[in-house]
């Protein structure tokens, strides 16, 4: 079996080599008598059969070569069908390919024209805001003043209505930022007329954060917030910590003094219960 398996391989190794045109290197020599071999002689092959085997052997021989050429035919056929599809299958592709590429080519094609007409379209537009982008500037630049003089104008209001409001941080933030152009601009009658209006605002904010100095009820972070919005609107630092202690060390008398008067009520209440004790045993 395994020889027969041998010689068919050998077979489609020679009709492969014989097909793709490759010479056999691997044996040596002129064998006209190898049925496989290119240099084979059928005359020469037929004369030894006749010389060497008797008629039972040459009808088995006859049978042989005969299943030999079918199965070598079929083989053949086979390879040929294998070979073919792939053949086939590598058209297509290379036609599938091409289709592609030519698609892609259309695309971008058309995407190169879309980019000169962009192009175009931005260029225009460039040359048209050309003339109009030193007024476009101008304007900008003037809105934004605008929007700066809208603010001073109407930050005398704001400033009322934020210490009416008790909302004293927020009414220091606003004075702030106008603060510089107000100085900037107070020599010219309407904007001195803001600066008056927001000083007298300003003096009554600070009264009004001195006056949280007095109170009884402020906590101690009202205090120091008091004190910060005060150093913010400039006030004197050496004024403000003098002040800050002397109605911290109020409230701390206070303080002191109503826990005094509780001792002595706890004392007083303590001295009574044990005079009431001492009565009831002596009875």
């Amino acid at each position: 079996m395994s020889n027969i398996a041998d010689e068919k391989r050998s077979r489609r190794r020679g009709l492969l080599k014989q097909y793709y045109g490759v010479k056999d290197d691997s044996k040596e020599g002129f064998d006209p008598y190898n049925i496989n071999a290119p240099e084979f002689n059928p005359d020469l092959y037929l004369h030894k059969l006749l010389k060497e085997c008797n008629l039972n052997q040459l009808m088995q021989k006859e049978q042989q070569i005969y299943r030999q050429i079918q199965s070598l035919d079929s083989e053949m056929q086979t390879l040929v069908y294998e070979n073919y599809n792939k053949f086939i299958s590598a058209t297509d592709t290379i036609r599938k390919m091409k289709n592609d590429f030519k698609k892609m080519e259309e695309e971008m094609d058309c995407l190169s024209s879309n980019m000169s007409i962009i192009t175009e379209f931005s260029g225009n537009i460039s040359s048209t805001l050309q003339g109009r982008r030193q007024q476009i500037s101008k304007l900008t630049g003037v809105h934004t003043l605008l929007k700066k003089l809208q603010f001073l104008f109407e930050l005398p209001p704001c400033l009322k209505t934020c210490i009416e409001n008790g909302s004293y941080g927020q009414a220091v933030r606003y004075y702030l930022k106008a603060q510089k152009v107000l100085l900037q601009y107070e020599h010219m009658p309407s904007f001195h007329g803001i600066q008056e209006d927001c000083d007298m605002l300003v003096n009554q904010l600070k009264q009004k954060l001195r006056e949280q100095f007095k109170s009884k009820d402020a906590s101690p972070k009202q205090l120091a917030e008091c004190v910060d919005l005060l150093l913010q609107l400039d006030e004197p630092t050496e004024v403000l910590c003098d002040e800050f202690l002397k109605y911290a060390k109020e409230k701390l008398d206070v303080d002191l003094s109503d826990l005094e008067h509780q001792i002595n009520l706890c004392a007083t209440s303590l001295e009574e219960s044990e005079n009431d004790k001492s009565s009831e045993e002596g009875k």
